[in-house]
């Protein structure tokens, strides 16, 4: 038999992975050409030491390849992982990753999508809630060192108790915060009304019944 199947971790944006943790031991951009279509780019993330935490089928693998198309627009995939990344970050540099453990999810968000086509028959684009690939943790930053997370929890801190309209006050005029590295992705996410239902996704507050917020 000539024929033998690999059963390596895929190496493609399909993986069976949903979250999990690892370390980056490097990225490499490669540009490929889907049929009938103009060339593209996409980021290939090479993890070792992977610990999985979800998964849609067993993954005994110590390595994970995830794989993002990269695109400069906003709302797409890699627009939704950069966001993650800087909240986590003390400067925007994709650099500061490597060598770093990180927890990935592959959860939900709002992507720039085409649905139904339209009665003249062309796809229309709308916001739709998708899954993506976005960074939950990174060493360095579960202690409070990095200025992202410290973001965070200044964000969590003034939040906790308060209901969406009482830390929108807040927010638009807090000084420290204004100073703080990420806050420039913060007040964009806070202005589409993003930015608390990501923080709820991500597990940092939860929100009760009488719509007041509470740290998680």
């Amino acid at each position: 038999m000539s024929f033998k199947p690999s059963m390596e971790p895929a190496q493609d944006a399909a993986s069976p992975l949903v979250r999990f943790k690892a370390v980056l031991k490097g990225y490499e951009g490669e540009t490929f050409t889907p049929e009938g279509q103009t060339a593209r780019t996409r980021v290939k993330f090479n993890f070792i030491d992977v610990e999985v935490i979800e998964a849609n089928e067993p993954y005994p693998h110590p390595i994970a390849v995830i794989t993002l198309p990269y695109s400069e627009r906003a709302d797409t995939q890699w627009d939704v992982w950069k966001k993650s990344a800087v909240a986590l970050l003390p400067q925007r540099d994709i650099d500061l990753l490597v060598g770093k453990q990180q927890e990935w999810h592959f959860t939900t968000a709002k992507l720039r999508a085409t649905g139904e086509r339209g009665t003249d028959q062309e796809s229309v684009w709308a916001m739709r809630e998708k899954n993506a690939w976005q960074i939950v943790g990174l060493e360095g930053a579960t202690n409070g060192a990095t200025a992202g997370k410290s973001l965070n929890e200044a964000l969590i801190d003034r939040l906790d108790g308060k209901t969406q309209k009482e830390f929108s006050t807040l927010f638009f005029t807090d000084s420290e915060l204004k100073s703080m590295p990420g806050f420039d992705d913060a007040i964009s996410q806070m202005t589409d009304g993003d930015l608390l239902g990501n923080m709820v996704i991500a597990g940092l507050v939860t929100k009760d019944s009488d719509g007041v917020y509470h740290r998680a």
